[in-house]
């Protein structure tokens, strides 16, 4: 298997899927199992309303971050008329109100501005992609520097949390039926701890020619160093927990996932039907949501033929 470059995960001999099982993840190095360990500690599950929140894990204190409003609403011009020139103002601000809307981010409330905390400010910064659902996202730019220091320069980093790709393709290839799913809005759904929403401050205003308004970061960013294994990780947790609700479908989603896109199959079309739907009730417990869903071979509903 080696020579094929798919690693294949130990096990004990006889292997009780343990919570805490010392032969996983062999392809990070021992800094990165325990950042993942940290960030893993961090995320906290409400059942009730059945959604993630992770508390973010530094490595340097984030009180060296000095407030920096005064540039960043400099940015926010520079912004502004960028945007109103090319005649892009409406597209971005629509896109804007959509993240608002979606709880993405909020206006500071006024215990929020009372706050004695580190705050931080970050930049926004428009995404253009070739997409009928998203033509234009919104961003964050938490790498964004004030006298030499961001939010990411004071974050851990943990592993990349991806699968890879050659064994997914591999499993992919062997399925008599395949199907592909994709989570929405991934690397949105999950929460932010009200400490890590001061770190990512942002300024914007519908109205192009009022001065900016504050706005809190609610949820993770995919931008923030560790967003991307925070939320795979919060998924992958999902799975773990509600692994009651099919066995198999759990398995595919930390084995066959590749961040939001989940390409994997099953026996028979009613098999894949079946994973799904165990999927989609899976996921579900953890405030995510699937877009749809394409199964090969169909014309049936929604779907699509491969």
């Amino acid at each position: 298997t080696e020579a094929m470059g798919v690693d294949v995960a130990p096990k004990c001999r006889s292997c009780l899927n343990c919570e805490e099982c010392k032969a996983r993840y062999t392809n990070i190095t021992w800094t990165q199992n325990k950042e993942l360990g940290w960030i893993e500690n961090g995320l906290k599950l409400d059942v009730i309303n059945k959604r993630w929140t992770a508390s973010y894990v530094y490595k340097t204190d984030p009180c060296v971050l000095e407030n920096n409003f005064l540039a960043a609403r400099a940015q926010h011009r520079n912004l502004v008329k960028r945007l109103v020139k090319n005649g892009e103002f409406e597209g971005f601000n629509a896109a804007m109100q959509e993240a608002i809307d979606r709880g993405v981010y909020s206006l500071e409330t006024q215990e929020e501005k009372e706050y004695s905390g580190p705050k931080f400010y970050v930049s926004l910064v428009p995404a253009y992609k070739d997409s009928e659902s998203t033509p234009l996202r919104v961003c964050v730019n938490t790498s964004q520097t004030y006298k030499g220091m961001s939010v990411n320069q004071c974050l851990v980093q943990g592993p990349s949390g991806l699968n890879k790709l050659f064994d997914i393709n591999l499993r992919f290839r062997q399925y008599p039926e395949v199907l592909l799913a994709d989570v929405s809005k991934f690397y949105n759904c999950v929460h932010s701890d009200p400490y890590d929403m001061q770190l990512r401050r942002i300024l914007w205003n519908a109205d192009p020619g009022s001065e900016p308004l504050v706005y809190l970061t609610r949820v993770v960013m995919f931008g923030d160093t560790p967003g991307g294994i925070t939320t795979m990780t919060a998924l992958r947790m999902t799975a773990d927990i509600y692994r009651h609700y099919g066995p198999e479908a759990a398995d595919k989603l930390k084995r066959d996932s590749y961040a939001d896109d989940i390409p994997s199959g099953g026996l028979s079309r009613a098999d894949c039907e079946k994973i799904y739907q165990d999927m989609v009730r899976i996921i579900a417990e953890g405030g995510f949501s699937f877009k749809g869903v394409t199964y090969s071979k169909s014309d049936v509903g929604p779907t699509r033929v491969l």
